[in-house]
């Protein structure tokens, strides 16, 4: 009984982790989202589970366990479907959690969700920087076509015979 307790309280625990872990991912998608309410849904329902488990560990600790490691499967689904694999992997993609007790598996699911929340935030630094950069190469610096045809001093050439660049930043090269 002490032993199925103490499996309860890890299987909360993890829980628990799971339970902040997508909360964060859920903060980082855009206010207003369809991902970021499905989300916030899973996490008060998993809140809500975990509470119930919580007051039950002491009567039925196995009963809180599973509780606890059902609200972490949810979770863990949630995020699946709005992370940052989403559309491309799938289901197929996924690590498997198997074998051992519930404690086990919610810790499993726990760090999962901590692996994959880092994955997203990783995919929206490289679409800031790509955007940057895009901006950055959009910005045509005048070249050599357009100043022999037009005169020093306006808008088509700058008189120099600057090449063709398009770049995003660094020092500009001298004619």
């Amino acid at each position: 009984m002490r032993r199925e307790r103490k499996e309860a309280k890890q299987a909360i625990d993890a829980a628990r982790a799971a339970e902040a872990e997508v909360r964060r991912m859920a903060k980082r998608s855009p206010k207003g989202s369809r991902a970021r309410s499905r989300l916030e849904s899973a996490v008060r329902f998993a809140e809500a589970e975990v509470t119930v488990a919580r007051a039950g560990r002491r009567d039925s600790p196995v009963l809180a366990a599973r509780r606890a490691e059902r609200a972490a499967a949810r979770l863990d689904r949630a995020a699946s479907r709005f992370g940052p694999s989403a559309g491309t992997v799938g289901r197929g993609g996924r690590k498997r959690v198997l074998g051992g007790d519930a404690a086990a598996r919610s810790k499993t699911r726990a760090e999962l969700l901590k692996r994959r929340r880092k994955q997203a935030e990783q995919a929206r630094k490289m679409a800031k920087k790509v955007a940057a950069l895009t901006i950055g190469q959009a910005i045509v610096v005048p070249n050599d076509r357009n100043a022999a045809d037009a005169p020093a001093g306006t808008a088509g050439g700058a008189g120099r015979g600057t090449g063709v660049r398009r770049r995003a930043g660094g020092p500009r090269p001298t004619a």
